[in-house]
């Protein structure tokens, strides 16, 4: 047993499940965004779109029967015993190198359309045109197919495979090797994420983390021009992480547009738009949002009312009600936001 769910989750923070599932699955509700951003899991965001909800409910279960977690008003809570497990397996783990780009790159299109270009290529390079193509969904294989018809060559294979040894060049040899085993060629049917974890004795979401690794370390070499071929393939998928909306909302009021003409000019509700900004801040970097041009003078009262931030998740909005203020809640969850960024 590997515990390798225990790493979603802690021993002082209440989390939920659910939470956990939205974030996997790519939701940008502002409230699965803020929770995703205190859990610390927002990079995760969008990663594993066809997660499995009643695994991932039998996972924890089994931890709760074993005394390793323990379930309280629809949140999770790690045991004495279960944190110890969990800090042990962190210490053993995969570190990631490059999490915050996660959020960069759409990690499960990626992979998809990485297997099945390998797969094409592999065989095209043996002159096999009769195989079961890698099973996925009829947008990646329509991408895969018009790559192929546009790079087809006798080089092609050559290339490709250069372009993969040049990512795999900059991460351990240990990730280079449980990455390419995941692949598929001719005659290899590629490793499952389980096959790989038991081989290696890493825990699944090592395996995974190397995985999208390698994907963001492949997503910013395309983007400096340095895998043409793959670049072709998947360079669609490097994202900006924000929704449209929020994005055009932040940079109309980053020209000076008061939040009413936003709403105003765009046909939007001015909740709407208080909701693009709070998109905008959790996921942009903190020096990249103006919280205290935003928050004005509230700033100071804000901080006399919130003064502790390790008691963060505990904190009420019925407190600013109570001191006199009428004040939306977008101002509550903003100053959480910057003061989550700042810690």
């Amino acid at each position: 047993m590997t515990h390798s769910i225990l790493w979603l989750f802690d021993q002082h923070q209440a989390r939920r499940i659910r939470v956990i599932e939205n974030t996997f699955a790519g939701k940008k509700t502002v409230s699965t965004l803020f929770w995703g951003l205190r859990y610390g899991l927002l990079p995760l965001l969008g990663s594993q779109k066809n997660l499995n909800r009643h695994q991932l409910e039998r996972e924890v279960q089994t931890e709760i029967d074993a005394g390793h977690a323990i379930r309280t008003n629809q949140q999770i809570l790690l045991t004495p015993t279960g944190q110890q497990l969990k800090t042990a397996g962190l210490t053993e783990a995969y570190h990631p190198q490059f999490y915050s780009g996660w959020l960069n790159v759409d990690l499960g299109r990626t992979m998809q359309r990485l297997l099945l270009a390998g797969q094409v290529v592999s065989e095209y390079r043996v002159h096999q045109s009769r195989y079961f193509p890698y099973e996925t969904d009829f947008e990646t294989m329509g991408q895969v197919k018009q790559w192929f018809r546009r790079n087809k060559s006798d080089s092609l294979g050559q290339k490709f495979y250069q372009e993969l040894e040049r990512v795999l060049n900059g991460v351990s040899v240990q990730t280079a090797d449980d990455f390419v085993r995941q692949l598929i060629g001719h005659d290899q049917p590629g490793e499952t994420l389980s096959q790989i974890s038991q081989a290696s004795k890493m825990p699944v979401a090592s395996i995974l983390a190397e995985r999208f690794d390698v994907l963001t370390r492949m997503a910013q070499l395309g983007s400096a021009g340095e895998l043409p071929l793959i670049q072709d393939l998947v360079g669609d998928l490097v994202r900006f992480p924000l929704s449209r909306g929020a994005m055009t909302t932040f940079n109309q009021f980053q020209r000076g547009r008061t939040l009413g003409e936003i709403a105003q000019q765009y046909g939007l509700k001015i909740g709407t738009v208080r909701e693009h900004l709070l998109e905008a801040a959790i996921i942009l970097p903190l020096a990249q949002f103006p919280y205290a041009a935003l928050l004005g003078s509230r700033t100071d009262q804000l901080r006399q009312l919130y003064p502790d931030e390790a008691q963060m998740d505990d904190w009420q909005f019925q407190d600013i009600m109570e001191a006199g203020l009428d004040w939306d809640f977008f101002w509550f969850r903003l100053y959480q936001v910057w003061r989550t960024k700042e810690t």
